[in-house]
């Protein structure tokens, strides 16, 4: 075990130690100090006595909540449609003329699927080594139910530079550690998925950070540069598509106008056409058509609608077992490597190769591990049948409990 992960490992001990001392023996729900969590958790003494569904949810915020402390600021998440932003040159353009004037804040706003967070990866990858090489990335999940809080956002980023730091109760105070520490430093600091002025005002470091904000509308930053992103141009569109498979050629102009020219629905369509021969191109158009035709989406947002329509078209052109496998992905509530895949969703594997080949799972090159789009995982929510999600739910427990519980006892 390297010195490193020695002191990742101690840290997190000792934090959850301290934790457990303090509530009276109770065990630390993941919302408290890492990742805001409404329900109640059962006591560590009682978790045989509970209901299993209070089993899963205790499972599902401890293992979240050491994931998020392992990996989430160590380095930057992988991009999995980074080839898209070869249509957005101009606008990289603009951005680094803005920064090299020694703006601190970069706003980047646009629709779900429009490229935020890839061109902000990008960004922090091509200018990192003026700003010492040190890169952040926090995602505060917008306005979903499982946005992070300032407490928790601040937790993190403290315990990715110290591990063993004790955490102040008192927020004003968390505050104070967590500006000095990051005020002796600087770097890239990613902050995806802002949903208000605030969140912002409170996670801007003190000193030479370079803070780039992603969000769904413009904030009116103070002192920041915001650019509001658009869908791409059918030419770029079209090119991306040729360039992840040649057998696109013939109708990449008509899959790229399906597509809306919207990022995200392209990288889908091009990364499975291009590796699953069985579908043909042809054939997948005329499903893509079809499920786009029978929208009923309210508000008429074909940006949207196109998005939703390609995911059906690829979503029933898999196999059962590899339909089965990628719902059942969705009770992983951060990353996950194949040895627990393969127990929660009882298979070899095969299937998550395949995913991740079709670029439905993205895979981390460096640590080997899953982790599926923030859109494509909400989808699956409308999947995978209440029955089977339970049982996912409580094998994702009975493969993490004991892991936890060994290395609450180190």
């Amino acid at each position: 075990m390297t010195y490193g992960v020695f002191t990742f490992v101690l840290g997190l001990v000792i934090f959850l130690v301290s934790k457990l001392m303090r509530g009276k023996n109770k065990i630390p729900s993941s919302g408290e100090e890492i990742q805001p969590v409404r329900e109640n958790k059962p006591a560590a003494s009682n978790i045989s006595e509970t209901s299993p569904d209070n089993l899963v949810q205790w499972t599902l915020n401890l293992e979240k909540a050491k994931t998020e402390l392992k990996e989430k600021l160590c380095s930057l998440p992988e991009s999995s449609h980074s080839k898209v932003l070869f249509g957005q040159e101009d606008l990289l353009m603009q951005i680094f003329n803005v920064i090299n004037k020694e703006k601190s804040v970069i706003e980047l706003c646009g629709r779900s699927g429009i490229g935020k967070t890839a061109l902000a990866l990008n960004i922090a990858k091509r200018h990192q080594y003026n700003h010492q090489n040190i890169k952040l990335y926090l995602d505060l999940g917008g306005e979903t139910e499982g946005a992070l809080s300032i407490r928790d956002a601040m937790i993190q980023v403290v315990l990715s530079f110290r591990p063993t730091t004790r955490i102040p109760d008192n927020l004003t105070q968390l505050k104070k550690l967590y500006q000095n520490m990051m005020a002796s430093r600087q770097g890239i600091f990613i902050l995806d998925n802002i949903a208000s002025a605030k969140q912002v005002k409170d996670m801007k470091p003190s000193g030479s950070w370079l803070v780039i904000v992603t969000g769904l509308k413009t904030l009116r930053l103070t002192n920041a540069v915001s650019f509001n992103m658009e869908p791409l141009e059918i030419e770029p569109a079209q090119e991306f598509l040729i360039d992840c498979s040649l057998r696109l050629k013939p109708r990449a102009r008509e899959i790229a106008k399906l597509c809306r020219s919207l990022p995200l629905t392209i990288q889908m369509v091009g990364n499975f056409l291009s590796s699953n021969m069985k579908v043909h191109p042809e054939d997948f158009i005329q499903l893509f058509r079809k499920y786009q035709k029978n929208s009923l989406l309210e508000e008429n947002d074909m940006h949207e609608e196109s998005l939703t329509a390609a995911f059906k078209a690829i979503y029933n052109s898999l196999g059962d077992k590899e339909k089965l496998v990628f719902n059942q992905l969705e009770v992983f509530p951060s990353s996950f490597d194949a040895k627990a895949s393969a127990y929660v969703c009882e298979e070899n594997g095969n299937c998550l190769k395949s995913l991740a080949q079709f670029g439905l799972v993205i895979i981390n090159s460096v640590s080997k591990r899953y982790t599926l789009d923030p859109w494509i995982k909400n989808q699956l929510k409308n999947y995978l049948p209440d029955t089977l999600a339970r049982e996912a739910r409580l094998r994702h427990a009975n493969y993490y409990l004991p892991i936890q519980n060994r290395r609450m006892k180190m």
